[in-house]
């Protein structure tokens, strides 16, 4: 098991702050420093932080100036969490945090949905988000990965050799049963064929609807 990080980890006021200021609308870092009252710097690491745990999400745009800059956003189960009620989805994303340090390579998505059902068992409540919205739609696809996390041995294989496995050859004995086989071989005559030329002719460019095979007599 891995042990809990030494480094103390929570959504600290600046992280909830920055949250609350996007629940009201999208922004941009220096926009967002001036609103809250803090160091550009601490900004961009707050956004930085929440961005890879994907609470947040970003794009660039063009201001009135023509200058590229880099507009923030919640996350759509973010923004439904906070939207319902703000501390208990801070409590939540707490918690995702967590998680994300001591698996930093997993997927933080799986980590957010782990944490609202854990907040829901120990709670004894249901988080009152609405049906097939984005929290809802976020816990259903990790409750079922989980329900089946491991998939076929010979799919692992096939992923992590990244080729697909080849084909079995059919065997055609056992679609038309034994032999012998004939094939017509000129007016009134016929040659025996073995079920491998059988195969070969079904796999060529030369079979067509004329041709003709004939099992014993």
């Amino acid at each position: 098991m891995n042990p809990i990080p030494r480094v103390r980890i929570e959504l600290g006021v600046l992280d909830q702050n920055l949250l609350k200021e996007l629940l009201e609308g999208d922004s941009y870092a220096l926009e967002l420093a001036k609103k809250v009252g803090r160091d550009y710097d601490a900004v961009e690491s707050s956004l930085k932080k929440q961005e890879e745990c994907q609470f947040l999400e970003s794009r660039y745009e063009l201001n009135s100036k023509n200058v590229k800059r880099r507009v923030y956003s919640l996350s759509p189960p973010v923004r439904e969490l906070l939207g319902i009620d703000f501390e208990k989805g801070c409590e939540i994303l707490h918690h995702t945090l967590r998680l994300k340090k001591m698996y930093p390579k997993a997927d933080p998505k799986a980590f957010l949905a782990d944490s609202i059902r854990i907040y829901e068992h120990a709670h004894r409540e249901t988080f009152p988000t609405g049906k097939n919205g984005p929290v809802d739609y976020l816990v259903k696809f990790f409750a079922n990965m989980y329900a089946n996390p491991h998939p076929p041995q010979t799919v692992g294989l096939m992923i992590k050799s990244n080729r697909m496995p080849k084909r079995a050859q059919p065997d055609i004995e056992s679609i038309l049963g034994t032999g012998p086989f004939y094939m017509p071989d000129g007016p009134g005559r016929k040659r025996i064929v073995s079920p491998a030329e059988i195969l070969a002719w079904l796999k060529s460019s030369k079979l067509g609807p004329s041709t003709v095979i004939h099992k014993e007599n």
